[in-house]
């Protein structure tokens, strides 16, 4: 049965509509059930949603540490090259004393001295003299690491043929991505871009454990020293 309406809508199902209204007017009724299915149902499909989400975000983040645990010991195991070269960093850019810094170059008496005594500010390192000072342990019996002659770009924009390790500069991106190593990119007033590297903390905490136990042996760390 329907009832006529004098209102936008046309018709509508009697069942659906309270017409007692001392006016005559027609007014829809409001039926709970559909509001509480409603609210259940979307209720129950978030709660789950954010269940699975959660669940996912914990899957993802207990394969990113065994992966992350994976890689540690096998720099342990099988990368010394690696090793010397995160201790390299480690005596260069980290905030503990025992690391060394270079003099005042103007200085007649510049050496490598006590971060103590020397500066109080963590050093960020250049990534091209890093490379540098790659190749020299290489020639040095250092690095057991490949080089070759490759054309870099150098302060002021010329471009140059130095001797670079890619073998060393992949460890330089694996240390990175262990978090061992961060960078910093820096650009000067002539737009000249060059990339800074740090050890970190974690990088810190995990030379230490190596040197404890030996990994990282004392001979390692002399040849690197000289």
């Amino acid at each position: 049965m329907t009832s006529y309406v004098s209102d936008p809508y046309s018709y509508a199902d009697d069942d659906a509509y309270d017409d007692d209204d001392d006016d005559g007017m027609i007014i829809p009724t409001h039926d709970d059930r559909y509001d509480y299915d409603y609210a259940s149902s979307s209720d129950d499909g978030t709660k789950a949603s954010s269940s699975s989400s959660s669940s996912d975000t914990d899957d993802s983040a207990r394969r990113a540490k065994k992966n992350r645990i994976e890689r540690e010991r096998e720099l342990e195991r099988s990368s010394p090259e690696a090793l010397k070269l995160l201790y390299l960093m480690y005596m260069y850019t980290s905030d503990d004393d025992d690391g060394v810094v270079w003099g005042d170059p103007t200085s007649s008496s510049t050496t490598t001295t006590s971060k103590k005594s020397r500066r109080a500010s963590p050093c960020w390192f250049r990534q091209l003299p890093i490379l540098v000072l790659i190749y020299e342990g290489i020639v040095r019996g250092v690095f057991d690491y490949d080089y070759a002659p490759q054309a870099v770009s150098v302060y002021g924009g010329a471009r140059i043929y130095l001797n670079i390790s890619e073998e060393g500069r992949d460890d330089l991106d694996d240390l990175r991505e262990l978090d061992m190593l961060k960078a910093l990119k820096v650009t000067s007033e002539q737009y000249n871009h060059a990339t800074l590297l740090k050890i970190t903390t974690k990088g810190v905490e995990f030379v230490k454990r190596v040197m404890a136990n030996n990994v990282l042996t004392a001979g390692m760390r002399k040849a690197v020293d000289s």
